[in-house]
């Protein structure tokens, strides 16, 4: 048993040499990892601290333009109603317009039919006293080819009177 526990100096000399290995692995270890690892871990602490910072930022843009947005929509109601009541403005005054010119047109057309019936009214008339001319001027013939007593002759004259006078004229 006593040999077990005894410490040789070869054991100790192995056991100093390995103490020594590892205090250089350990040295050139964090010179060549631990080192570069420390670092890249605090780059990339700093890069993941910046991007929740412009995540943050962004959000808080986001936010904004949802706010925006959001009175935009609300004033689009109120653009919309009123471009239709604008609309509904126009179109009233167009029909406004439109029923004036139609008015204005069938005045005219009126006033144009009036003057035909008139210049016709006037053909008419002309026609009528030309021929009512004739048809004296026929009664004046036979009466002139009929003899007639002085009495007869009044009588005649008279009762055409009569009868030329009961006409209405057209006028």
């Amino acid at each position: 048993m006593n040999e077990m526990l005894s410490f040789d100096a070869g054991l100790l000399q192995g056991i100093a040499i390995q103490m020594l290995n590892t205090a250089i692995l350990f040295i050139v270890m964090s010179k060549l990892l631990f080192k570069p690892v420390s670092n890249f871990m605090e780059n990339r602490k700093a890069e993941i601290v910046k991007d929740i910072k412009t995540a943050r930022d962004k959000e808080r843009n986001a936010e904004e333009l949802e706010k925006k947005y959001n009175e935009k929509l609300k004033n689009i109601d109120k653009e919309k109603e009123t471009i239709l009541t604008e609309a509904r403005k126009t179109a009233l005054d167009m029909k406004d317009k439109i029923i004036g010119e139609a008015k204005v047109e069938a005045s005219k057309i009126i006033d144009r039919a009036n003057a035909e019936v008139e210049k016709y009214k006037s053909n008419a008339q002309d026609t009528i006293k030309k021929e009512m001319i004739g048809v004296a001027s026929e009664i004046s013939k036979k009466v002139i080819d009929i003899e007639l007593d002085e009495d007869k002759h009044i009588e005649v004259i008279d009762t055409a009177i009569e009868e030329f006078g009961d006409m209405e004229w057209i006028g």
